[in-house]
């Protein structure tokens, strides 16, 4: 008798903490289609794009030394207009960080790009990552 009324008790604790954690939750197909894109090889080199209204970041690590790089684009639009900016940042170790800054003030950032590049030796790796939207006849700003 003492099991059944546990096991009830448990599973009202259970119902109301699930009920509980899951007020204020509310999940935007947006913002959950826009998570950070992330790639990586066997040399353990790795690329990652995000963005916000403010501009697009692309990471490239890599823990060797060589040349790495990564390239942001960061894609708007403000009206029927489309535009996109550009920052591309290298290092010699560890990785590198590039922010492409919206550049038109009260455009809606819709996409954006990293590309990834480490050279290690005679080894090359090139990848790219996406998040929305790409406008590919955007004016460069």
């Amino acid at each position: 008798m003492y099991k059944k009324m546990i096991k009830n008790a448990a599973g009202v604790i259970l119902s109301l903490s699930l009920a509980i954690a899951s007020c204020g939750m509310t999940v935007n197909a947006q913002e959950s289609k826009d998570k950070p894109s992330v790639t990586s090889n066997s040399l353990n080199a790795g690329g990652r794009v995000s963005k916000n209204q403010s501009g697009a970041t692309a990471t490239t690590t890599f823990s060797r030394p060589g040349n790495i790089r990564a390239k942001a684009i960061v894609y708007y639009r403000l009206g029927e207009d489309d535009y996109h900016s550009e920052d591309v940042k290298t290092n010699n170790a560890g990785g590198t960080t590039a922010f492409a800054e919206k550049k038109v003030s009260n455009a809606n950032v819709v996409g954006a790009k990293g590309e990834h590049r480490v050279v290690y030796g005679d080894i090359i790796w090139n990848d790219e990552t996406h998040i929305g939207l790409t406008l590919p006849n955007s004016k460069l700003k």
